[in-house]
């Protein structure tokens, strides 16, 4: 009996005693331990019962999740850990839409002696969860609109399920807007379609009830659907899901976009071919002008690189925030915290949002401003600054044209050599790296002695 090996942390199956098994094996080797010697579970890897005891979280739609603690359970849930016990202990029936109950409750074994919820069980602690909910919320109305525009209110969202033979479930999926129609109907709540006239009378608002039947009965996926790259390259797809297939993204992902509900997907951002097209005698006319605003609108959204500025002043431009992690072997919530302005450093590094200094041109070419960065790096390091113009003009010279800058920062810029090897060659007359007398066939002087 390998008693001493079982290591109980993510417990599945019910309690024997005041330990818990993962499996029917383990719990009669754990009843032979307990009976035998209590010693041998002194021993053991093993978890009580009460807060590690495994349950599930379970919602009105039928979903589920497991959880082995409540401290878990209350972060991924946004619940009060206080409300989740008292859903356990039978004190309540729900909280926030969500009922509670203990894994074994709802678990079997299958042929393999692995634990599956049995589908029965859940059905029945999803029911008891509805009628707890509905005894709570049954004075909420709800509007069932049909594709016509014709609608009916309903005292409750569980009377309207009685009386159009609709799954509960589902019309809540609606009214929360994770499904567009259910049962040949849309639902919404009163305060999303009505108003108030001048006599103080509340009415339907018939234009927002026509927005909510164009949003829900409207087949996003036949949709014809314009693809622009930042750099205004576009191309056309007969529906969402060509387009997501032959691009290889997620459909709903592309319906948000051209839903406004996101400003791109991936490296393209999405519109409908209606917002771009117009029908000029008989033919069909695509606004070019507005096609390159998207796509503007789209470099420009993507301008999320990160600037750092190194306790010298040097700084070095990133593409994202987990590069500059690895590569400084910095916390990324440090990171994170200084974009947001809650601190001004993290040990000893600035950081600033790529947009703040590049912007895009009409062509879509990333345009950066140097003076800007410039002047950081001088507020950081004064004599960094003074060090890259105290040389003056600087010559570079491959034997048969010379090219000027104004300082030897602007020159590494353009020649794409580290400033400090220009430095070093003015004031040695050679390449450091390898002894040569020129860099990259490049021979260097400046305007002032050294």
């Amino acid at each position: 009996m390998q008693i001493n090996r079982l290591n109980i942390n993510n417990l599945k199956y019910p309690v024997i005693g005041k330990y818990k098994a993962c499996n029917k094996a383990e719990q009669a080797i754990l009843s032979n331990a307990i009976f035998n010697n209590h010693n041998i579970m002194r021993n053991c890897n093993l978890t009580f019962s009460g807060s590690g005891k495994a349950f599930y979280a379970i919602r009105e739609d039928g979903s589920y999740q497991r959880f082995t603690d409540r401290k878990t359970a209350e972060n991924e849930l946004s619940l009060a850990k206080t409300n989740i016990a008292e859903c356990l202990q039978g004190k309540r029936n729900n909280t926030h839409g969500f009922g509670f109950i203990y894994a074994d409750e709802i678990e079997t074994d299958d042929k393999n002696g692995q634990n599956i919820v049995d589908k029965e069980k859940l059905k029945t602690a999803v029911d008891r969860l509805i009628n707890s909910i509905a005894a709570t919320e049954c004075t909420v109305p709800v509007y069932a609109v049909d594709e016509k525009g014709k609608w009916r209110k309903f005292p409750s969202k569980y009377q309207a399920s009685k009386a159009l033979d609709i799954n509960t479930p589902r019309i809540i999926r609606c009214l929360n807007k994770e499904l567009n129609k259910t049962g040949g109907y849309t639902f919404v709540f009163p305060e999303e379609i009505e108003t108030i006239d001048e006599q103080g009378q509340t009415i339907v608002d018939i234009k927002k009830l026509r927005e909510f039947v164009s949003s829900a009965f409207t087949d996003s996926s036949m949709t014809s659907v314009y693809a622009i790259d930042s750099k205004g390259f576009y191309r056309k797809y007969s529906g969402v899901r060509k387009a997501a297939r032959e691009l290889g993204l997620d459909s709903v992902n592309i319906s948000k976009c051209i839903n406004g509900e996101s400003t791109k997907v991936s490296d393209y951002t999405f519109v409908k071919a209606s917002d771009v097209e117009s029908f000029d005698n008989g033919k069909i006319t695509i606004n070019t002008t507005l096609l390159k605003k998207f796509a503007l609108e789209l470099a420009s959204s993507g301008l999320k690189a990160v600037y750092v500025f190194d306790p010298s002043g040097h700084y070095t431009r990133y593409d994202s925030t987990k590069s500059i992690a690895e590569d400084l072997s910095l916390s990324k919530s440090g990171i994170k915290e200084c974009l947001r302005g809650k601190q001004d450093k993290s040990k000893g590094y600035i950081f600033m949002y790529a947009d703040n200094f590049e912007k895009a041109d009409e062509n879509g070419n990333i345009i950066i401003d140097y003076d800007k960065l410039d002047e950081i790096s001088a507020g950081i390091n004064p004599d960094l600054a003074r060090q890259m113009t105290k040389y003056g003009k600087i010559y570079a010279v491959n034997g048969i044209t010379t090219q000027e800058f104004e300082n030897v920062r602007k020159a590494s810029r353009a020649l794409n050599i580290d400033e400090n090897l220009i430095i070093y060659y003015l004031k040695n007359g050679r390449n450091p790296q390898n002894g040569e007398m020129s860099i990259n066939g490049l021979v260097f002087t400046c305007e002032c002695d050294i």
